[in-house]
Formats: structure tokens, sequence, C-alpha cells
């Protein structure tokens, strides 16, 4: 709906607060005018409906054009195909009434009337569905009338409508129904006994003789025309039409009625006869709706091939190409080419003549090729080539796509046939082509293996992409010095060569493929032109994208840091696009550049042995990396222990990690050696194991080693850095020179150096609990005694033994282990750090 078109106009003479309400106003009206009053209802009872107009209906098993017209809330229609009438009342956007047919059939209906007023849904009192679609002026169907002035004529009549309908919508096959004389009394209604068929009846029976006429083969030439001698004179006539392939024949007859040429209609029992002989060579079976798309004769290809031009965009595109014999057109043939080549055919077949497919032969068994053109710039041939299940599929040949060119520019100014199926999207380049044709025909001449437009048009498009590319880059890189952390990233010499120039290259590349896409240039020009371009836009993307990359890894590196597992996804996730780049780049390249890839394949197959063999550590560095990741023994930034070296992990990439050792220097192992070593994460230890041998002398007591023991416990089970379980000591062994105690605790903490410190002063307690029972530490060593042994000191060993006996009596002994109430009394009971000790205080003190 079109709107109302407003113009606001300067007012002089008024002051400024009345220029605002003027303006105000006026800003009302246009808001009032473009949003409400579209929706408005219609207030005048003289304007048309939304239901007035014409209407492509459908249901189960048929259709019809249906003609409506509303007055106010009554809609009268029509749809002629089947003699038939409705009317109805219209409540909102539904519309309720009857439907009639000249036969007598009736019964109600119900339509709703969709939002956008462009289709409705709709329902028989049956239940069964009945829909439609609006058609537009440019889209009613103008049905040719049948041409009944000889029998030719009628049978050309009658084929072109039936080919239309089977192709299309039924109400198509109307001109097909006016070529036969129903009013003869060879065939009467099923239905209404000693009466002629209704329309139903009849759109069936011409369905019928159009099943028979398309098994035939034959010349539309064959049949009388109206210059034949002695055709004024005669009022009947019959032709024999044969089948291809067999010796099958159908016969037809004609009666003249006035000076119409009709079809004399032949029993439905001579049809079925008929059917039954003709259909022996497929079995029995009726064809299908889209058995043609098997490409199995050269009609099947001929009219696979113009249906589904009628709808190229739109799926038919596939069943298009598997016409044309493209393996043997060359490697060099790209999709545009190929899409222009159908254009370039279709054209052809538009100017060569109406196509009516029962004049090409239908016989699959037939070995030679079917020859549809002959002109001295080129034929236009069909031939069988095998197919994968044993039969053939016949395609346009290599040669006819070849010559097409040259075809069309012989045969281009013979104007296209009438009622030939066009394109619903036209070829640019045929519209320019069209265009030059009326204003500037000099252009179409050849300058060489190109027509002179195509020059002219050729330099200007190249200058124009290098002007665009120069512009889009120049707006891109405008967007991008916004952001400051990529501002430096091409200032200088050096960022114009790592990114301006390879952007600008990128799209000057699209760009010239875009336009020899438009151009439609010859092979022997597009070719390595098409090459070219797409080489400099893929190398130079290639190359964008492979800096993308390496910034969006600095960037997930700043996000995630560079520690933990998802340090180590990030690191192999970034290796592998790089790689997958750099693959896709080079199949693009081979795709540029036409190369075949079941050859290349089959190279590799030769080649790919060595390489593989080459490639084998390759391969087992990035399966370790991969494994690495996945068991995830390691993360980046984790100590660990690796082999019999220690140090910490700083990348795990595809094929070797680098490890930062004690010493701060980086070793890079290979990821399949490193992934065999023994590896120790010493980052991802919850305690420290502190285990070492207490060796004391001799000359101990068995009561002052019984002291060490139980003040050694008390010590570990009171020391908050020390774990109870298990925290032991014990007397394992009477050693070469000592009495060994072993002590055996686990740390609470997972950093060395503070491990150390508590390692410190534990031994440093130890040494005072041996100091005070009296003994000492024995010693790996021969003594020679210079002077008299002082011995044990008697008054210490009294004292530790005094307390054992303590111990004893009061049945507190603790051996084998304390009594576990004392031990949660003495549990953390220790201050640590010591006193004295900057950090003393400091500690989390007793454990709870």
């Amino acid at each position: 709906m079109r709107r109302p078109a407003v113009i606001i106009a300067p007012v002089s003479g008024r002051s400024e607060s009345s220029n605002v309400r003027a303006a105000r106003v006026w800003l009302a009206a246009v808001l009032w005018l473009s949003l409400v009053a579209p929706f408005r209802a219609p207030a005048a009872e003289s304007a048309p409906g939304p239901w007035t107009g014409t209407w492509e209906t459908r249901w189960r098993g048929g259709g019809a054009v249906l003609h409506l017209q509303q007055q106010g809330s009554e809609v009268t229609g029509a749809y002629p195909l089947y003699d038939g009438s409705v009317t109805g009342r219209v409540e909102g956007r539904e519309l309720a009434g009857e439907w009639r047919e000249a036969s007598g059939r009736h019964g109600a209906f119900l339509f709703s009337l969709s939002r956008d007023g462009g289709s409705f849904m709709g329902r028989f009192d049956s239940g069964e569905w009945w829909t439609g679609i609006r058609l537009s002026d440019s889209q009613e169907y103008l049905v040719r009338p049948a041409d009944l002035s000889s029998p030719r004529e009628t049978l050309r009549s009658f084929l072109e409508a039936a080919n239309s309908a089977r192709g299309g919508f039924i109400e198509r096959i109307r001109p097909a129904l006016d070529t036969i004389d129903f009013a003869d009394s060879r065939v009467r209604s099923a239905k209404v006994p000693d009466s002629p068929l209704l329309p139903g009846e009849r759109i069936a029976y011409a369905r019928e003789l159009f099943g028979v006429l398309d098994e035939l083969t034959f010349r539309i030439w064959s049949v009388p025309g109206p210059t034949e001698p002695g055709a004024a004179g005669v009022s009947a006539t019959e032709v024999t039409l044969n089948q291809a392939g067999t010796t099958n024949t159908f016969t037809l007859r004609f009666e003249r009625h006035d000076d119409s040429w009709l079809i004399e209609p032949p029993l439905p029992t001579e049809l079925a006869d008929a059917q039954v002989r003709l259909r022996e060579r497929r079995g029995g079976r009726p064809p299908t709706a889209r058995e043609h798309l098997l490409l199995r004769n050269p009609r099947d290809t001929l009219r696979t091939f113009i249906e589904e031009m009628g709808r190229f965009d739109l799926g038919g595109r596939t069943n298009v190409l598997r016409t044309l014999d493209l393996q043997n057109l060359g490697f060099s043939v790209q999709e545009q080419d190929v899409t222009l080549l159908a254009e370039y055919l279709k054209q052809v077949i538009d100017r060569i003549g109406f196509v009516l497919y029962q004049e090409i032969p239908n016989d699959p068994g037939d070995p030679e090729p079917y020859v549809h053109f002959r002109h001295g710039a080129g034929n236009v041939v069909i031939a069988p080539f095998a197919a994968g299940d044993g039969a053939n599929e016949w395609r346009f040949t290599a040669d006819t796509l070849h010559n097409l060119r040259y075809l069309y520019a012989a045969i281009e100014d013979m104007p296209e046939v009438a009622g030939t199926l066009e394109s619903p999207y036209p070829s640019v380049y045929f519209a320019i082509r069209d265009a030059l044709r009326g204003q500037a025909p000099w252009l179409l001449r050849l300058v060489g293996p190109v027509e002179g437009w195509q020059w002219v048009l050729l330099l200007v498009s190249m200058l124009a992409s290098f002007w665009l590319s120069k512009g889009v880059a120049a707006l891109i890189l405008w967007a991008l010095a916004r952001r400051r952390a990529w501002a430096g990233s091409f200032a200088g010499r050096r960022g114009r060569l790592l990114l301006v120039w390879p952007l600008r290259s990128t799209i000057l590349g699209l760009c010239w493929v875009f336009w020899l896409g438009v151009l439609g240039l010859p092979e022997i020009m597009a070719g390595p032109l098409r090459s070219l371009s797409a080489t400099l836009s893929i190398v130079s993307g290639v190359w964008l994208a492979y800096r993308g990359i390496g910034l969006a890894a600095d960037y997930s590196h700043r996000a995630i840091g560079t520690t933990g597992h998802q340090a180590v996804l990030s690191s192999l996730a970034f290796g592998i696009l790089r790689i997958l780049l750099i693959v896709v780049a080079a199949l693009l390249l081979a795709e540029a550049w036409s190369l075949p890839y079941s050859s290349v394949l089959a190279g590799l197959g030769i080649g790919g042995l060595a390489f593989a063999l080459a490639a084998q550590p390759t391969l087992q560095n990035m399966i370790a990396g991969f494994t690495l990741f996945a068991d995830s023994p390691l993360s980046v930034g984790d100590l660990c222990r690796y082999g019999d070296k220690m140090g910490t992990v700083e990348q795990i990439g595809l094929r070797s990690t680098r490890v930062r050792s004690l010493d701060r220097s980086v070793v890079s192992i290979p990821n399949s050696e490193f992934a065999n070593l023994q590896l120790v994460n010493l980052s991802k230890r919850d305690r420290i194991l502190l285990r070492t041998t207490l060796q004391l002398r001799y000359e101990t007591t068995p009561d002052q080693l019984r002291f060490v023991l139980a003040e050694v416990r008390r010590l570990l089970i009171r020391h908050p850095r020390i774990h109870p379980e298990p925290a032991r000591v014990r007397f394992v062994e009477f050693g070469a020179h000592s009495l060994d105690l072993e002590v055996y605790a686990y740390v609470r903490t997972s950093e060395w150096s503070e491990f150390l410190a508590v390692r410190e002063d534990l031994f440093l307690r130890l040494m005072d609990l041996v100091r005070e029972s009296g003994t000492g530490f024995a010693f790996p060593s021969q003594v020679n005694y210079f002077a008299r042994d002082t011995g044990i000191d008697p008054d210490l060993t009294r004292q530790a033994e005094a307390k054992v006996a303590v111990w004893r009596q009061t049945e507190q002994l603790p051996f084998p282990d304390f009594d576990p109430a004392e031990m949660r009394e003495m549990d953390g009971q220790l201050d640590y750090p010591p006193t004295g000790s900057p950090q003393a205080g400091a500690g989390p003190g007793p454990r709870g």
C-alpha cells in the first residue's frame, strides 16, 4: 500500500515558538498518515475488498484459477476450468460460502485470509483443504487459446497445453480440453448416465490421452497441416504414431467441425489397452512425476534441463548441471563458467524453436547420440554416458558446451519463440548484451577473443576495484585505529607491509573475481585471470587470518593467563587453527588453479608413504601433545620432575614442551619423549613428605629411647604444620653404629620453600629433645679415645628413667601409641613459628 507523500515547507513571518508549534502539528500529521492511515478500514464502498482478485488455488488432486469480486461483505466468483462458481460472505478475515459446478456438484467452504492478504487457507465442508495464493497482474495465467486450424495445429495445441500442465499448474490444460470432441457419443460420463463428461472427467480423460501420446515419439510435421494438398476437402483424417525402439503404434483420428479440427476421442478401453502395450518397456508401471530426472533418454534430459532452468536458483541448479557433460569439459571450468554455459544453452534452445517433448526420442536403449540442432557454428547434441547403476545417463556433450558462445553469437538475433519458459532470475551478462544490442551494437563485435564491451568493462572494473580496495581498507584501518591496543599493529612501514597491503590485496582480488563472473569472458581469458585474482585474495587473506590467529592467541593468554589446563588447551587449539588454515589455503589454491583433486590424491598415494615416513616424528609429537592435554598429567605453570630433572612447565605446543629448569634455562623436549618420561607433578601435592632417620648412640638406655620416642611423637602431634595422619616415629633398626628411629610425617604445605622452613624447625626441636633425653647422635666413624670418656650424664639419665617409671606406674606409657584423648589434647599445642621468630604469632595456631 502506498503511503501519501507529505511536503513540509518553511512558514515565513512567524515567531520561533509558532514555527515550533507548526512543526509539531506537521510531525503529528506525518505520523498519523504513515502509521495509522494505512491500517484503517476502507471507507468507500466502491473500493475493492481484500478478496477481489485472481487466485491460484489448489486442492487434493486438482486446482484451478479462481476469480473473486467483493462488494461490501458479499463475494462472488468463478473457476472456469470446472464451470464452477462461488458465493460467500465476509466476516473479518474469513470468507464462508458455497461452491457450485454446472454438473450439479456443490458444497460449502470456509476461507481464512492471511494477514498480508497474499494467500488464504481454506477447507471444504468434507474436511479437505483448499488453498490459494494471490496472482498479481503480471502473474495472471494468460492461457493461449487452442489453434484448431488443422490436425497438426490441434495436436500441437493439445501437447503444448498438456506438457505445460504437467510441469506446472493444472489450469494450463484448459486449451487441451478445447481440442477434444467431448460431444462425441463414444465418451460419456460415468457419474451421470447418457451425459457428456463432467469438467473433472474431461480433465482426467485428457490426462489419460496425454499419457498415451507421451509414450510415443513423432514429428509434428508428419501430421497433416492446413496447406497439405487436398486438405480443404477432407472432413476426417487419422495419423499413426510410433513408439521409439519398439513396433508399437497408436492411431489418432481427427474430425472437421466447420473450420475447426478436433481430436476424435478414443474409447477409454482403447486408451487402457494402449497404455498396457506402450508401458511394457518399463515393466508395465506408469511413469512417476520425477522419473525424468534419471536422464534415461534424450527426452528426459531436455525436459529436465528446461524445467529445472525455470527454478535454477530455487534448487534446480543441481539437476541442470547433471544434464551437462562437465567431466569432459576440462578442469579449468569453474562454477560460474558452468552457470553461464547453462544460460547460453537455454538461450540457444529458446531460439531454435518451441520444444515438444514428444518429438524428442525416449528410447533408453538407443546407443546413437541425438542431434537436436545443427549449425555451422556448432551443434546441440545429447549423448549417452555410463552411469553407476549400469544404465545410461544422457547429457549435453562437451563439444556442445564448447561451441555455445559461437553458436549463440551466430543466432542471437533470432527472436525467442513464443511460449518458452523464462528464467525467473535473468543473468546480468545477458541483460547487458540485450541492452547493448539495442543501444550500441558495435560494442558486441569481437576484438580478439572477447567482445568490445567486455574489454571496456574489464578495464573499468579493474580500476574501480583498485580504488574500492583502497577505500574499504582505509575504512577498516580507521575502525581498528580507534582501538588503542591495535593502533600500533599497522603503523609505519612494517605495519603497512604486514597488514595494509595484504588487506588491500584481499579486497582487490575478491572484486576482480566478482567482475570476472559478471563479464562472462571466454575460458581462454577468464581462466588465467580468475586464477590470478583468486590466488591474490587467498594468499593475502590467509596471511591476514594467520596474523589474526596470532593476535587472538595473545588476547587469550592475557585473558586466561599463561598457566593452567586452559593455557594448554589454548596453545593446542591455536596451533591446530594455524595448521587448518594452511590446509584450507592449499585446497583453495588448488581450486583456484583448477587442479583435479582425484589426480592430486592419486599422486599422494605414491608419494604419501614417503611423506608419512618423513613426517612420522612430527605426527608422533602432535599425538603426544593431545595425549598430554587429554590425560593432563601437567599444566602450564606446574612444577614437575621429569626423569631425573625438575622444572616448571611453560608451554605445551604441538611439537614440543618447554620447561624452565631450576637453573632458569629453558629446555625444549619433543612431546613424544616428554610423554614417555616418568612425570611427577609436584605442584599438585597437597602435602610434602618429611622422612628422616634419627641415629642415637648405642649407649642410650631403653628408657631413654622410650623418652625420645614419646617426646618426638608429642612433638609431631603438637606441631600445627604436621598432619596427624600419619605422623609417626618408630624404633626401626639396630644400625651398624646407631639405634635408628624413623620419623615419617606429612607437612601441611605444597610450597617447597615453606616445607624447608617447617623441616628446619622440626629438626631443631628434635635436637633439643635428644639433648634433653641425655643421649646423643651417633656418628658413622671410628672413635679413638685419647682421654677418659665422660660417658652419659647420670643425672639426666635418672630423670628420663624416672619419667618413664611414672608413665609406667600411672599407665600412661605411650607405647605402642598415645591415648586418643591425650592426642586430641596435645594436637597443635606447640608454638610455630617458634617464639623469637619474626613470624611468631602469625601462624594458624592449634588445629581445629
